[in-house]
């Protein structure tokens, strides 16, 4: 799906050069579920810009599918996103004034789809993440997670390979974050590739294979617990502890166009 070879990036600072990632080698196949931690300044960021085609790099390569991603114009690199990739951010990124329904739709906006036609697509995803009664509500209206599930639906909207998710619970409180990564299993279990950079080990427990980074570099790939893909889909608390996917459960205590 994607790989990386010796990608290094550096920023100028003044008069001096910052090297922000050195020789980042790593790859992430179809289908896969995968997470990438790392402390404040670790380079989670900048990777995260390179592999969204939101950022260009100063050497090595990228490899998307079959394409190298290097040097890209501008219109190209809009191009690969729209057909590759599905973004999912902290804080959500919505259009205030805008409805769910035309927050997910516009994607297909930039395609060149009809009002009628788009609308109809944007309800069949908001039904998808559960939100379709709240389609004519403005962000505002909504608590975090219904924000994120919105966002969510917009990058799916656009029927990605590749879903880049960038703390997606971390303005999230645990029961919330929970159900979120729920939906992330769920759309893994799709077949889409999903990839999520986070700070947190229980979100990081969910997924199937976990990169770190530290200093700009790869400390190395450790595969998770629940190396079995069913597993990705368990609850927080079963994947924390450790727990088997076929065990049982334990006892419980009782808009305008733009």
């Amino acid at each position: 799906m994607l790989r990386l070879e010796r990608v290094n990036k550096y920023y100028r600072v003044g008069t001096h050069s910052l090297h922000v990632l050195r020789d980042i080698d790593f790859h992430v196949a179809d289908g896969e579920f995968v997470s990438i931690m790392g402390a404040s300044g670790s380079g989670k960021s900048t990777l995260l810009n390179i592999l969204g085609i939101l950022d260009d790099y100063d050497s090595g390569e990228y490899w998307l599918g079959d394409t190298l991603i290097r040097g890209l114009s501008e219109r190209r690199a809009a191009d690969y996103r729209n057909r590759f990739i599905g973004f999912v951010f902290q804080s959500f990124n919505l259009l205030p004034f805008k409805t769910a329904l035309e927050n997910v739709a516009l994607p297909l906006y930039y395609q060149g789809i009809t009002r009628r036609k788009r609308n109809q697509i944007a309800a069949q995803y908001l039904e998808r993440v559960g939100l379709r009664d709240w389609s004519e509500h403005l962000p505002s209206e909504m608590s975090g997670g219904q924000k994120q599930r919105v966002a969510i639906a917009r990058a799916l909207i656009g029927k990605p390979r590749l879903i880049l998710a960038d703390e997606p619970t971390g303005a999230l409180d645990s029961e919330t974050s929970r159900q979120i990564m729920d939906l992330m299993s769920e759309i893994h279990q799709t077949g889409i590739t999903v990839l999520v950079v986070t700070h947190d080990a229980e979100v990081a427990a969910r997924t199937q294979r976990t990169i770190r980074l530290r200093d700009g570099k790869v400390l190395g790939e450790h595969e998770a617990s629940m190396s079995n893909p069913r597993m990705a889909a368990m609850p927080a608390e079963a994947a924390s502890t450790g727990a088997s996917a076929d065990a049982p459960a334990a006892p419980q205590a009782p808009g305008a166009e733009p």
